[in-house]
């Protein structure tokens, strides 16, 4: 073996140019998969940071006119948690947001309200202190708080001795009980502290807010939990039709900490990179074969001299490995690289976070030796058919062949390469349609959310108020007015406008409505659309289209009629064929003065505006809508969006000055532009969209050095043919032609043969298409049009060598 790896080593030195590219190709192969296993490993294949990972299920509701899971109304899940019986334990949490009073700023953090069971069900322990017990749900007794471990390093310097320490929240004093242990987050978003979940005002069975999870009880299957689970569904709805008609209970696997299509994604990434491996192992044998050819009489006499098959194949392996395991090394390099740029790439906080920003993504030992495995592996593909080729070499037929004949290479050999170049522009045609797909959809995307609003010069900050802040809604709109009136007053500031969400994040909640005049039906059952709460300035500050109607007023306060404006797919959705202005909607108004739902009131429609971004949860689509204003509808969820005249980066001081001259204790938290959140919200797709193109382009590009590397081989082995021809009276356009249209008819083999798979796979990005179908004929016509493009220029360069091949020196050739 070692003389093995010396005669490699020197055949390697005797031609460094073809060891580079080789290693150069398996480094960029290794790489990539490399970088891509290391988030998989780190996000999906590490251990979870709970117990009984099997018997944990999420609980939803699936709604009458919604697809999916959906939030659970409180009474249903506290009949959920008495009549069950094949949970061993439950638990309800909440999306919470909480402003803590710590230093000299307010910190705005984004917490969960929970059972005292939650962190039994997933067999979390505290660090320091104690989780909730029985009882610190209770009123007067839940003014409790257990920190996160990211949240206990950056606000309490880590401090051993936080537990017992009294906290301000939303000016509430509360007890810090308890810190948890580093990476233990079972939400992607994962929440910063966790405060009890009470029931101390029981809401209408109408009032969906809640998540929940549940333990399964040892020998009790996801299915048996199913049956009994539909039926309670069932028995509710019998019970409270009003509310509860058409609405069932979903119960699943808990998923893992992860974004919305976050699996899927690193998946498509990890079959991409395992393709343009494939692509470049492929490349490397066609190579191998070529040089076996080429070396065919020093093999033959080494066989005639008693060499054996196996001392001749393991010769060959030794050179392919030398290669693959120096490749596997410079590999982890390149993916040390690409590493990094997902890294800084994905998103780890807000609603389009990829996983939970206390995960660890490392290239560790186990990474390493997924590096070097893979680089062993393909440096076994790669050399196996030509070491194999080497042994069924006859040294009379080689001495016939002088050596270089193309009779030396053998049918077989010269089929085998055409197979594989085939291979490789199938695969390419596959990556390079894929990533076409996925562009298309990236700007088809970023053009539906620009189409709906003007994001230039426009600044955003949340604006988070305490539950307990405002006794009335008077109060409440009084102190937004003072906050938008000293704004107002700034050099540079054009427009002021409160909302209870930005644009690019949807509607924060969905109201049940019913058009008036149309046939009655059970409150459960009526249609949804989602509600937002805006200041009348906001259709000016962020330039939303108007298409009918007019927009909200000043003067839409709380004593005039009540008013929404819709947006263009509501109309489109439940006013087919009428004009929506003038219509009456009948919903529940809730406001802060009123903490149930009372009865249904009158609402008119006044405009229509267009679609203001899209959702940005998984369909990606424009979702029906409607706007009142803060006056009518006032909540104390607060976003604030400012217009600028100037650069809006350059006002954010003065705007955070003039927010705390109104309150010192007020947080202004995200402050970000519109522009970035924009960018935020695709940040997702467009990274999905860079790393399929770059993989795309790699393939492409091996694809070409392959097909160059068999037709130049075929001509240099058809040498003497072609001057024979010349001599004959071939024209060079003649001979140019008859070389290039052996390397296209492989070409279109491989088109051929990639779009039929292409038609198997890509069906498979429809998750993450938008605008676009999974089978765009152009797409495909573009892609194919590359290829042959590339392909040409590639048959091309070793064609006018043929042709212009001088008959002489080429009859002279042995």
């Amino acid at each position: 073996m070692i003389q093995d790896l010396q005669y490699a080593l020197r055949l390697i030195r005797k031609s460094p140019g073809a060891a580079i590219v080789a290693v150069l190709t398996v480094a960029i192969g290794v790489g990539a998969n490399t970088a891509i296993f290391s988030v998989i490993r780190a996000v999906l294949l590490s251990p979870l940071p709970y117990t009984d990972a099997d018997r944990i299920v999420a609980l939803a509701e699936s709604w009458p006119n919604l697809s999916g899971p959906r939030p659970i109304s409180k009474l249903n899940y506290r009949d959920w948690a008495e009549q069950n019986t094949v949970f061993e334990l439950s638990a309800a949490a909440r999306w919470w947001t909480v402003t803590l009073s710590s230093g000299d700023e307010p910190v705005y953090l984004v917490g969960s309200l929970v059972s005292p069971s939650y962190f039994d069900v997933f067999g979390l322990h505290a660090a320091l202190g104690r989780t909730f017990a029985p009882g610190d749900d209770q009123p007067g007794h839940a003014d409790v708080v257990v920190l996160s471990h990211r949240l206990w390093a950056s606000q309490f310097g880590s401090d051993p001795g936080v537990v017992g320490r009294s906290v301000r929240l939303d000016g509430e004093v509360c007890t810090v009980i308890g810190v948890m242990p580093a990476r233990t987050s079972v939400d992607f978003y994962a929440p910063a502290l966790f405060r009890p979940l009470t029931f101390d005002v029981i809401p209408l069975r109408s009032d969906h807010e809640l998540s929940a999870v549940a333990k399964l009880k040892h020998g009790v299957t996801i299915a048996q939990a199913r049956t009994e689970m539909n039926a309670i569904g069932d028995r509710l709805a019998n019970a409270y039709p009003e509310s509860n008609k058409g609405y069932g209970v979903i119960v699943r696997p808990f998923p893992r900490p992860v974004g919305l299509d976050t699996e899927a994604s690193l998946y498509l990434l990890f079959a991409a990179v395992g393709a343009v491996l494939l692509i470049g192992s492929v490349n490397l044998a066609n190579l191998a074969l070529a040089r076996g050819v080429a070396r065919a009489r020093e093999t033959a006499i080494r066989a005639a001299l008693g060499a054996g098959r196996w001392r001749l194949v393991r010769q060959v392996m030794a050179e392919h490995l030398v290669i693959a395991v120096g490749g596997g090394l410079c590999g982890v390099v390149v993916g040390y690289g690409v590493l990094l740029i997902i890294k800084a790439a994905l998103p780890t906080t807000g609603l389009r976070a990829a996983f939970p920003p206390d995960t660890t993504i490392a290239m560790d030992g186990p990474v390493w030796l997924f590096a070097l495995t893979l680089s062993v592996l393909s440096g076994i593909g790669f050399g196996l058919a030509p070491a194999i080729a080497v042994t069924h070499l006859s040294l009379i037929e080689v001495i016939k062949g002088g050596g270089g004949d193309v009779g030396t290479a053998g049918c077989g050999q010269r089929g085998a390469r055409r197979i594989l170049v085939v291979l490789e522009v199938a695969l390419a045609f596959v990556l390079l349609t894929g990533a076409g797909l996925l562009i298309q959809s990236f700007f088809a995307l970023t053009h539906r959310i620009d189409s709906g609003f003007d994001s230039t010069n426009v600044l955003t900050a949340r604006l988070p108020i305490a539950a307990t802040r405002f006794p009335s809604s008077e109060a409440l709109n009084a102190y937004l007015d003072r906050i938008a009136s000293r704004l107002q007053s700034l050099p540079g500031i054009r427009d002021v406008a409160f909302a209870d969400t930005l644009p690019t994040q949807g509607t924060p909640i969905g109201r049940l409505f019913q058009i008036a005049g149309q046939p009655a039906a059970a409150y459960g059952s009526r249609p949804v659309a989602g509600f937002k709460v805006v200041s009348p300035s906001y259709f000016r500050a962020l330039s939303l289209g108007l298409i009918e109607g007019r927009v909200l007023r000043d003067s839409d306060r709380g004593g005039a009629p009540l008013v929404v404006v819709i947006n263009q797919t509501m109309a489109r959705t439940y006013f087919q064929g009428v004009h929506p202005v003038g219509e009456r909607l009948l919903m529940k108004r809730v406001t802060i003065d009123q903490n149930d739902f009372g009865p249904d009131v009158g609402w008119t429609i006044v405009g229509v505006i267009a679609d203001e971004g899209v959702s940005p949860f998984g369909d990606r689509a424009a979702e029906p809508a409607m706007y009142a204003t803060r006056e009518q509808n006032p909540t104390r969820y607060q976003a604030l969006a400012v217009r600028t005249t100037l650069e809006p980066t350059s006002v954010q001081a003065s705007i955070r000055a003039a927010v705390a001259a109104v309150d010192r204790g007020q947080a202004l938290a995200d402050v970000a532009t519109l522009d970035q959140l924009k960018i935020d919200d695709v940040a997702p797709d467009r990274l999905r969209s860079i790393l399929l193109t770059a993989f795309a382009t790699v393939a492409v590009v091996l694809a070409a050095m392959g097909l160059y590397g068999v037709i130049a081989f075929a001509v240099a082995q058809r040498t003497r043919e072609l001057g024979i021809r010349a001599a004959l009276g071939a024209s060079p356009a003649s001979l140019l032609r008859l070389v290039v249209q052996q390397g296209m008819a492989m070409v279109a083999l491989g088109l051929g043969t990639g779009l039929a798979i292409t038609l198997v796979v890509t069906p498979v990005l429809k998750t993450f298409l938008f605008g676009v179908g999974s089978l765009d004929p152009r797409t495909m016509a573009t892609a194919a049009g590359i290829l042959a493009g590339v392909a040409l220029v590639a048959c091309y360069l070793p064609a006018h060598r043929a042709a212009t091949v001088d008959p002489l020196i080429a009859l002279r050739t042995e």
